[in-house]
């Protein structure tokens, strides 16, 4: 292949990249390599996550898809057990987080009361290294969230939705609950309208 031709197909690469965007392996390495560094103290012996895939606790799910990997990443030879209830009817147990120290003790979190980066703030605050606790005061001193909110967790904008007056309100899941949903005007009368004919 001449000079000529590997130049060209080096730039054709370049301009799909540029085109497409980074590759996926950059994207979950930008993601990994993220601040907050998520090491941890080296008297940390182990960490045991239990969650329920499927349930009200949100929460949980998005610290195991988003920050377990993380503290993998940074902390290669920390244990770390990860239990999945199965049917969270039967074990009725919220979430956990535990550790457990060199020295024997452990601590344990219950996570289905906080939001994910909150889990991440109490995970890091029994668990971080002295790094954390420097990292943590100058997100404080500058007045700026401890966890920033990346792209793989921020909340969409809620588009603009007008609440139905009460009047016109579909009814919830559960018959009288007097939830009101959200639903544009527009789409609304339609629906009245051709349900009436």
């Amino acid at each position: 292949m001449s000079k000529v031709a590997r130049v060209a197909k080096v730039a054709k690469k370049a301009a799909k990249v540029a085109k497409d965007g980074p590759s996926h392996l950059a994207r979950v390495l930008e993601q990994l390599n993220a601040e907050p560094s998520l090491i941890v103290s080296p008297k940390v012996k182990s960490l045991k996550v239990s969650w329920a895939p499927e349930g009200r606790i949100a929460s949980a799910k998005v610290f195991v898809k988003n920050d377990l990997p993380r503290i993998r990443w940074a902390n290669p030879n920390l244990e770390i057990k990860c239990e999945r209830l199965e049917n969270p009817k039967l074990e009725a147990r919220a979430p956990t987080l535990s550790l457990e120290f060199v020295d024997g003790t452990t601590e344990t979190l219950r996570m289905g009361r906080y939001s994910s980066r909150l889990i991440t703030e109490k995970f890091m605050d029994l668990a971080g290294a002295p790094t954390w606790t420097k990292y943590k005061s100058q997100r404080i001193a500058a007045g700026l969230p401890i966890i920033p909110q990346g792209p793989e967790t921020a909340v969409e904008p809620e588009k603009d939705v007008k609440m139905a007056p009460k009047s016109k309100v579909l009814s919830a899941a559960r018959k009288g609950s007097g939830a009101r949903i959200p639903v544009p005007q527009d789409s609304l009368s339609h629906k009245l309208a051709s349900a009436s004919m």
